[in-house]
């Protein structure tokens, strides 16, 4: 009898030890294929400044496919114009096109910005000098894991790295950092509780949400840090590249003659307009909840 129990037990801890092995491969397959996605013409918008409807700065950030963005610019634009009817094409039709490429988006605030959940200490407005680093306060994915790709991107480019977001976190967003922090994803910093200091220095000050909002596993109140990803130039460079083509593209000439087409210079303006790249992302994430609630 005995015999026969640790037989059993072998035969599930090999089962056990196949399904970790399965997995293992299948997460390195799925990081690979993500990581090729550079190469494959996965494209960046990214725009930080100033919005004139935010009382702070903004950091917008766009992941998206440039190649399908110049499929949908040439089929539903250039192909389905006249230019003898003068028909024009404009800046904001590249805009369209990534519109419809879109993968995932991003916004983030710097340090020390408005506070407006309800808060033990209510003379605090703001949420502290947290490193310096910026505050990631939404994030929105319309293909299931790239949500992560560009929480990893951001965090990569950020010199001082992102914190979660201090006035509210979502379910979603809370599993997210409780993966990636069990996954040893990022590396971590701990903010100081700016109303219950423990450390001397105040620039690791910051509004904390707690132990009795989130586990410590969810690295919520941390500063996350990851060394900066290659790839980010290469997505740059592909938005870039899709500028060009597009600014010099065969029937550029056509349109030029008899109505209008933008120019290199107006693409790229376009690309880099702190309000049309926040429109992208406002969009996603009302395209993001409309899915949810299908």
């Amino acid at each position: 009898m005995m015999l026969y129990g640790n037989y059993l037990n072998t035969l599930k801890i090999k089962e056990e030890t196949y399904k970790m092995i399965r997995q293992y491969i299948r997460n390195i397959l799925k990081e690979n294929a993500i990581q090729n996605m550079a190469s494959e013409g996965f494209g960046i918008l990214s725009v930080q400044g100033p919005h004139e409807n935010y009382s702070h700065p903004l950091w917008v950030v766009v992941l998206y496919d440039t190649n399908q963005a110049m499929e949908i610019f040439e089929e539903d634009v250039l192909y389905d114009r006249a230019p003898e009817d003068g028909e024009p094409i404009e800046a904001g039709d590249l805009i369209d096109a990534i519109q419809e490429s879109i993968y995932s988006v991003m916004r983030l605030r710097p340090a020390d910005s408005d506070l407006t959940r309800d808060y033990p200490n209510q003379n605090r407005t703001s949420t502290g000098n947290c490193y310096g680093a910026w505050e990631a306060i939404r994030l929105a994915s319309l293909e299931k894991g790239y949500g992560w790709r560009i929480n990893q991107l951001v965090m990569s480019k950020a010199e001082k790295g992102t914190f979660p977001d201090r006035n509210s976190i979502s379910d979603p967003a809370e599993a997210m950092y409780i993966k990636g922090a069990n996954n040893g994803a990022y590396s971590v910093t701990p903010l100081d509780d700016i109303d219950n200091p423990k450390t001397k220095d105040t620039e690791d000050d910051c509004v904390v949400w707690g132990p009795n909002y989130f586990g410590d596993e969810t690295k919520i109140d941390y500063v996350h840090n990851m060394p900066f990803d290659a790839s980010w130039n290469v997505m740059m460079a592909n938005t870039n590249n899709l500028i060009a083509k597009i600014a010099n593209h065969s029937d550029r000439k056509e349109f030029e003659n008899l109505t209008s087409y933008p120019t290199q210079e107006e693409l790229m303006g376009i690309c880099h307009n702190m309000f049309e790249v926040n429109e992208l992302v406002a969009q996603a994430f009302t395209d993001v909840y409309e899915m949810e609630d299908e």
